[in-house]
C-alpha cells in the first residue's frame, strides 16, 4: 500500500507527459531499440491509478489485541 493515495493519483498523472515525452525521442531518434524503455512510464503508471483506489478503498482498522473492553 502507498503511503498515499494522493501521491499516487499526482504520480500517474506526471508519468503521463513523462511516457508521452521519451516516446517521441525515441522515435525523432529513429532508435526502436529504445522503445521498450521508453514506454517503462505508462506501464507504471497503469498501476498508480489502482494503487490510489485502493488505498482510499481500506479502512485502518487496529489489532484485535488493542480494542478497549465493553463494560
Amino acid at each position: 500500500m502507498c503511503f498515499s493515495s494522493s501521491a499516487s493519483f499526482v504520480v500517474a498523472a506526471g508519468l503521463l507527459p513523462l511516457g508521452v515525452g521519451a516516446v517521441r525521442y525515441a522515435q525523432d531518434q529513429q532508435r526502436n531499440d529504445l522503445l521498450p524503455l521508453a514506454l517503462t512510464p505508462f506501464f507504471s503508471r497503469s498501476s498508480r491509478p489502482l494503487r490510489g483506489w485502493s488505498g482510499l478503498a481500506s479502512t485502518p482498522m487496529a489489532p484485535t489485541g488493542w480494542s478497549t473492553p465493553q463494560r
